[in-house]
């Protein structure tokens, strides 16, 4: 697997629980997964990403989190 996999498959999964913690403290569920997209988009670039790639990666974690969203 390679470096960019695994970033992804990290950023999902945080995107996921951040969305969770969100809904445990009661936040509404758009505003949670906007939140958790959010956040998420702000450590990647803190972390070195540019914001088109930080956009990139955080293709498939949006789609996972309104996926998620959705089921609620």
């Amino acid at each position: 697997m390679t470096l960019a996999g695994l970033t992804t498959g990290l950023v999902n999964h945080l995107a996921v629980v951040n969305l969770r913690l969100a809904l445990l403290e009661g936040s509404e569920p758009q505003a949670a997964a906007d939140a958790a997209i959010d956040l998420m988009k702000r450590i990647l670039i803190e972390a070195g990403m540019s914001e088109q790639e930080a956009d990139i990666r955080l293709i498939s974690a949006r789609e996972l989190v309104d996926l998620v969203v959705s089921q609620l």
